[in-house]
């Protein structure tokens, strides 16, 4: 949790709750995409399959590098593997066989599901019976990029986890300290960024040399001359990013 920028309210519930033994056995976790979400869900992953294990054994660093690595035999790990982007009913059945298989190297098994509202509607008909009696050993982890596009049957059976977007100056130290970037430019991609890490390294990193100077010479354009070209810098930065639908909740939310 110590690398995950912001959150802060966050990890201390999930902390609390986890050292309380009193963690709910499903957790959904909304709030904008880049905020941190789906670092967090590993997080805790790597938290519950290391409960029994020494603090920085060797053991325990062998579990959170399977978790990181998606090979840990007690982590399940559902996204969507369909052209249409969507969670389908036999990954579901999948899930449910592994839920009840006994743990094999932890004393939990944990299902982490990115992100819920990928899932069909049968899919998401099937998970309910998961989440109405889960397995004493399960958790189940999962991420909502729209909560309206979630059932809302599904929603009443979580603990709903709210991440908000990050505070500037922390995010804007965060991003110094990763990469080493100058502070006008994580200035000013933490502010284009509305809060959320995960665009804000993007905005930092680019692709390939030509498009990072691209975006390096928007930023520098934004910080030179302010908020009344927020715009422009905007529509150009959604260029270069091909004009998807989730570029553009990216850089225009």
């Amino acid at each position: 949790f110590d690398t995950i920028v912001g959150q802060d309210v966050v990890k201390r519930f999930l902390l609390h709750a986890h050292a309380q033994g009193k963690l709910p056995q499903a957790l959904l976790f909304t709030g904008p995409d880049g905020v941190g979400k789906r670092s967090l869900l590993f997080a805790l992953a790597k938290l519950l399959v290391t409960r029994d294990l020494e603090p920085g054994s060797a053991a325990a660093e062998r579990a959170v590098g399977k978790v990181a690595r998606g090979t840990h035999p007690d982590v399940l790990i559902v996204e969507p593997r369909s052209a249409s982007g969507q969670i389908l009913k036999d990954q579901v059945e999948e899930m449910h066989d592994r839920a009840y298989y006994a743990p094999l190297e932890s004393s939990r098994r944990v299902i982490l599901i990115n992100p819920v509202d990928a899932m069909n509607l049968t899919a998401a008909n099937n998970l309910l019976k998961l989440l109405e009696e889960p397995p004493p050993a399960l958790y189940l982890l999962l991420e909502c990029r729209q909560i309206h596009r979630t059932l809302t049957t599904i929603r009443s059976r979580c603990a709903l986890v709210r991440c908000p977007p990050v505070e500037f100056e922390p995010l804007q130290e965060w991003l110094m300290d990763k990469t080493g970037c100058p502070r006008r430019r994580a200035e000013t991609a933490a502010r284009l960024s509305s809060g959320r890490p995960g665009i804000a390294l993007a905005l930092l990193s680019g692709e390939d040399e030509e498009r990072r100077r691209r975006i390096s010479g928007e930023l520098d354009y934004f910080h030179n001359e302010g908020y009344p070209s927020i715009f422009r810098v905007a529509r150009n930065l959604l260029d270069m990013a091909g004009g998807t639908d989730e570029a553009q909740s990216a850089l225009l939310l």
